[in-house]
């Protein structure tokens, strides 16, 4: 049984960087408590919602799905 994280929100609105931070600081303690898969929330935009994934997966890396 896969078991996915899904507690990554929406936060990214463009408007201040530290939301990326955050998003980033939550993906890697889900992947320092063995996730190896996790849910993302989009919405608010695309160029915001493309760069909050980019931003994501650089820090959890390509074995983690998300």
């Amino acid at each position: 049984m896969r078991v996915y994280a899904s507690g990554l929100p929406a936060l990214y609105d463009g408007s201040d960087d530290a939301q990326l931070e955050r998003l980033v600081a939550m993906a890697r303690e889900y992947v320092e408590r063995g996730f190896l898969a996790m849910k993302m929330a989009l919405g608010q935009g695309v160029e915001n919602d493309v760069r909050a994934v980019e931003v994501v997966r650089a820090a959890i890396g390509s074995k983690v799905d998300l």
